[in-house]
């Protein structure tokens, strides 16, 4: 039970490490032959990466590195026949898909080329909607004129009375005076007609104000809350060891930041972390059987149990 700590210090961890090596490969040979690709779907994808694509081929079960264009690819699960990754960023152009088990690393052919596309354009943004305008007020009703006043009527003048006749004289002897006529009266002067008032002049209609523009008001940004992503396992090399010595192992997967944990069933296991998708562990010594291998993140995510995260111990 105390040969466990030795493994992970000096020299007595690398001997432990290729004495592991060397077992599983000796007893396990024609599980891992070379490994062969025979097509990759999709073929294709943006250079930023973050795609999952699946391998065919054969001999993939033990694949414990895969790269894309030279670059390391993320193992998110495996078996013989079929091999997931999550493909990393790249320039665009053609890159070749690599994997390599314990057996060897696939040959370079026209099968396992993927190519690299660049990404789209940003979608617009709708526009932001037009408030309408202020309804303009209807101008103030022009007042109608003051009407002219017709002149006063000029008055007729008065009729020049005819003189009256001279009588004839009585037959006397002494003529009676005739008596002078009666003066003409002159005429009433006539009276100089009434001055037109002036039309009083028409006020000027009052201008129509122009609408005051409404403000757009700024709409302020909700903070979306970051969802918790858990870790992924997709892989373990090797997958299997000695029951009651267990071994290193290299744990393949994504999101290996902050990890807390690493258990082989409830057994918690010692670890190192080498990347963001890869961990040296030191499988616990545990009795015979198939274990669940699950990881823990500081942020509280757990790995999802998958068919190729699991190690298994064999012997007495």
């Amino acid at each position: 039970m105390r040969l466990v700590p030795a493994l992970v210090r000096g020299s007595v961890f690398a001997g432990a490490l290729a004495f592991t090596a060397i077992s599983a490969t000796t007893a396990h040979a024609e599980e891992f032959p070379v490994p062969v690709i025979t097509g990759v779907a999709p073929a294709s994808g943006p250079a930023a990466g973050g795609n999952i694509i699946v391998v065919t081929g054969d001999g993939l079960a033990g694949v414990w590195f895969a790269s894309v264009g030279n670059v390391g690819a993320t193992i998110i699960g495996n078996t013989n026949t079929e091999l997931k990754l999550i493909v990393p960023a790249h320039a665009p152009g053609l890159g070749d898909i690599s994997a390599t088990t314990i057996g060897g690393t696939t040959a370079n052919t026209p099968a396992d080329d993927y190519l690299f596309i660049g990404d789209g354009p940003t979608p617009t943004p709708e526009p932001t909607a037009t408030p309408e305008p202020t309804a303009t007020p209807e101008p103030t009703a022009t007042p109608e004129p003051t009407a002219t006043p017709e002149p006063t009527a000029t008055p007729e003048p008065t009729a020049t009375p005819e003189p009256t006749a001279t009588p004839e004289p009585t037959a006397t002897p002494e003529p009676t005076a005739t008596p002078e006529p009666t003066a003409t009266p002159e005429p009433t002067a006539t009276p100089e007609p009434t001055a037109t008032p002036e039309p009083t002049p028409t006020p000027e209609p009052t201008p129509t104000p122009e609408p005051t523009p409404t403000p757009t008001p700024t709409p302020t940004p909700t903070a979306t809350p970051k969802p918790i992503l858990p870790p992924i396992v997709g892989s373990l090399a090797p997958n299997f060891g000695l029951s009651y010595i267990g071994g290193p192992t290299i744990v393949s997967g994504a999101r290996f930041t902050r990890v807390t944990s690493v258990k082989f069933g409830t057994a918690s296991a010692k670890f190192t972390t080498l990347s963001s998708t890869r961990l040296l562990v030191i499988a616990p010594p545990l009795r015979r059987g198939t274990y669940k291998v699950t990881v823990t993140t500081r942020d509280g995510g757990v790995s999802t149990p998958l068919k190729s995260s699991t190690y298994t111990y064999f012997g007495l």
